[in-house]
């Protein structure tokens, strides 16, 4: 979640900055922070899960950024955060690697930020975690509690239902979520009964439901509703003091997870012949996990240059050097078919010609998401970013410890089955998925779908993080 909280930290400085002109994008945005004194306030950022690079690359930039806790000693957790995948196993690892005593210097931080000075507000970005912390981080004096601010990117009501096209962006259209039938084993029956209808559970809807959260931004329209009739429900039952404003706190600003993509810079790193079809690969960031997802990714391709006219394809591959090194992707190309081209970046099929290119700029993820017609990923952020665009992506599970079968199933649930290509048998035969993903782009009612699924779905891509920071703002 740091990447969606500095999306978040950039559009706040862009609102904060005295003289700033908001219309102006992230890529310049280093240009603002000139004098700290024109600053008008501090942020302390906490990073929760990794090692808080996304932090820190906002600390160098901003003077009135500052990373808290201990930084020098954060450690990535086996599980990457992906505990609810797999509990037991996941956080026994995470145990062993030392996750009690992360959570104490993490809450001993929390803890030490808001008795200081005077003012202030915590914005917890993600899941339970940084809700618990902020809703429960101590009062600066006895009459004084901080007050926070809650973006939810990780839970969506559409993990739960099949929320129809024209009930998720119409406000004049109430839909009592405890009537909708969820999906079979959505999740445990025990979560059905605490939560009936509302895919938060009780003890965070309480967090939300407290005076001191001032707002609250869930993912997308379907979830903002449900979240709201559980937190004036809530209000209503406990006679609060707040109860007669009902939940005009929990507010829908859009998904600033996809405002990522668009906050990366541009610069024209692929040479595509635009008469070709561009696929986006996208094997995921988790090092280790990325190689073995590369090489079902590859494999897919196979499947879908088989599926079409020889030579009308091209596939982009945007690496991240710190999960997928270039002799780990090399190596994986070489095993799989493709033999080195006239260039180092560029890889062509001895099995059909089709062309694959490779880049590590810090523009390629950016400029392949803007340019794909389509994609196959084994990865979870990135992929939501493209289905986003409205084209069709096939999903390539492997064998985690995130991308697996079960994140498959839950993500084609988050998206949508036009957006979200996915199949058990692509698990099986990744080339199934390549195949899939060829018939999809060539029907142009499914690429309607898709547009359509994905506005309703995600709502506008690029505006979200502005939206929130606006609304802090407003609270500051």
């Amino acid at each position: 979640m740091d990447e969606i909280s500095a999306c978040i930290i950039h559009a706040l400085n862009r609102n904060l900055f005295l003289g700033e002109d908001s219309s102006r994008g992230d890529t310049s945005s280093s240009s603002f922070v000139s004098d700290s004194s024109e600053c008008l306030i501090d942020i302390s950022a906490l990073p929760l899960v990794g090692q808080g690079f996304a932090y820190r690359r906002l600390a160098d930039q901003y003077n009135n950024v500052d990373v808290i806790g201990d930084a020098d000693n954060l450690r990535d957790m086996p599980s990457g955060g992906f505990v609810y995948m797999e509990p037991v196993k996941q956080l026994s690892r995470d145990v062993k690697a030392g996750l009690i005593g992360t959570l104490a210097r993490q809450w001993r931080a929390v803890a030490e930020w808001s008795v200081q000075g005077e003012g202030g507000l915590i914005v917890a970005v993600g899941d339970i975690l940084p809700l618990a912390f902020a809703a429960f981080a101590p009062p600066k004096t006895i009459r004084t509690k901080t007050p926070y601010a809650f973006v939810g990117c990780a839970k969506s009501q559409h993990y739960l239902t099949d929320v129809p096209f024209d009930n998720d962006n119409d406000n004049d259209k109430q839909v009592n979520w405890k009537d909708v039938d969820e999906y079979p084993h959505a999740r445990p029956w025990i979560e059905r009964r605490l939560a009936p209808g509302c895919v938060y559970l009780p003890w965070e809807v309480a967090r939300v439901a407290d005076e001191r959260c001032v707002l609250a931004c869930p993912r997308d329209a379907a979830t903002t509703e449900a979240l709201r009739q559980a937190v004036h429900t809530r209000r209503r039952n406990n006679g609060s003091t707040t109860a007669a404003e009902g939940a005009a706190h929990v507010k829908y600003l859009g998904n600033p997870m996809l405002d990522i993509a668009a906050a990366m810079p541009c610069g024209g790193v692929w040479n595509v012949d635009k008469c070709r079809t561009v696929i986006a690969l996208l094997p995921g960031t988790r090092a280790g996990e990325a190689v073995h997802n590369l090489r079902r990714c590859l494999r897919a391709c196979h499947g879908y240059a088989q599926s079409v006219p020889r030579d009308s394809a091209e596939f982009l591959l945007p690496i991240p050097p710190s999960a997928l090194p270039w002799h780990a992707v090399r190596a994986s190309l070489l095993a799989e078919g493709f033999r080195c081209a006239v260039r180092d970046d560029c890889f062509v099929s001895t099995r059909h010609g089709a062309r694959l290119r490779v880049s590590s700029h810090p523009s390629a993820f950016g400029d392949a998401i803007a340019m794909a017609h389509g994609g196959i990923a084994a990865a979870g952020t990135a992929t939501e970013q493209l289905c986003a665009r409205g084209v069709p992506v096939a999903a390539v599970p492997g064998d985690g410890p995130q991308f697996t079968l079960r994140f498959a199933e839950a993500q084609q649930r988050l998206l949508g089955e036009w957006s979200l290509l996915f199949d058990e048998t692509f698990a099986l035969n990744p080339q199934h998925a390549g195949r899939a993903l060829a018939h999809a782009l060539s029907d142009p009612s499914h690429a309607d779908m898709c547009r359509r699924n994905a506005l309703a779905r995600s709502g506008a891509v690029g505006s979200a993080s502005d939206a929130v920071a606006e609304a802090l703002v407003g609270l500051l």
